[in-house]
């Protein structure tokens, strides 16, 4: 089921095989070993939603990792946004996603992966997952709650680190969150 209205319609991605699902794999890795062009991004997408229609939704997040032109992360509400958490269904359809920390921890070694790549001259830097924070706090909170104060300290500092650079996710409930819990 698609997770934002910019996914491509049901028709479009029922012209994948269903014996694409088994051996998406396979499929992945001899359309990663040429050259990456706008086409391949598109066909990678598209099986992707694919894979997300028939529940597979972590071989999905592959595809989309694997095609950022075409399969953008966002958060929810994101026009062309496909993911919201690695490994997770969109929180909106997956209403106890919080009760799951594996995929807000994956996401955050996807923005970690994402803050290595080099800077081309003339490019901001890569500033982080805006939309991640608020996961990240939720991540905090319940360190707090088992008593991992200092670990829940640390994600404190790192979400008011990442407030240095503008974002409608950084807003005044995940501030007035973060100041009660930071205290």
């Amino acid at each position: 089921m698609p997770m934002s209205p910019s996914f491509p319609s049901p028709a479009m991605a029922a012209q994948i095989p269903a014996n694409a699902l088994s051996k998406w794999p396979e499929l992945v890795s001899s359309m990663v070993s040429s050259p990456v062009s706008p086409e391949w991004s598109a066909a990678l997408t598209a099986l992707g939603d694919y894979l997300v229609s028939h529940q597979q939704v972590e071989a999905a997040h592959v595809c989309y990792l694997l095609s950022p032109q075409t399969s953008p992360i966002g958060g929810i509400g994101s026009p062309s946004g496909r993911i919201v958490l690695i490994g997770s269904q969109n929180p909106h359809a997956w209403p106890s996603f919080y009760k799951d920390t594996d995929p807000i921890i994956l996401s955050e070694i996807t923005e970690f992966a994402f803050s290595l790549k080099s800077v081309t001259k003339g490019q901001e830097p890569f500033h982080g997952l805006p939309h991640l924070q608020a996961y990240k706090l939720i991540r905090a909170s319940y360190l707090a709650e088992i008593g991992e104060i200092q670990a829940a300290s640390r994600y404190c500092e790192a979400i008011t680190a990442a407030m240095t650079h503008p974002s409608h996710y950084l807003n005044s409930v995940l501030i007035e969150q973060l100041k009660g819990l930071a205290m």
